[in-house]
């Protein structure tokens, strides 16, 4: 049975962990209000493209310190263009709490998020304040 609700999704934006675009990701807020009511949960959806071996993302933490286990969507060969070197692609999705976002644009501060591969790579995630205002003011507008 499908949940029933609202789903809020902002844009999908493109960045870089190192510069390269060997290293690419792809992130989007995401929430869902309850038709029955209760709390709107919030997510971060992470498409971390990278090169070599999978990394198997596992964790990801906050400014605060708090640290959350990371829910592996999906993983995907994205093209092999040698023998030993393919694209690789893991879509990520990291729980959020409505006072993360709140804090961060209370502050005018990006959301940081630093996640934590098995493999030991680490990689961080910015999602500026520009973008955390636009999303949750489309939630709080619509909810009057």
């Amino acid at each position: 049975m499908e949940n029933l609700g609202v789903k809020y999704s902002g844009p999908p934006m493109q960045a870089t962990t190192d510069g390269s675009d060997h290293n690419l990701f792809y992130y989007e807020l995401r929430a869902f209000e309850p038709q029955a009511g209760g709390p709107i949960s919030y997510q971060l959806i992470i498409d971390i493209s990278y090169r070599e071996s999978w990394r198997n993302y596992a964790s990801a933490s906050f400014g605060s310190g708090r640290q959350v286990e990371i829910i592996q969507l999906e993983k995907n060969i994205l093209n092999c263009p040698s023998v030993t070197t393919c694209m690789l692609e893991e879509t990520l999705e990291v729980p959020l709490e409505e006072e993360q976002i709140v804090k961060a644009l209370k502050q005018r501060n990006a959301l940081r998020v630093k996640l934590k591969a098995k493999s030991g790579h680490r990689s961080v995630v910015e999602v500026p304040p520009s973008y955390l205002m636009g999303f949750y003011a489309a939630i709080v507008n619509r909810q009057g």
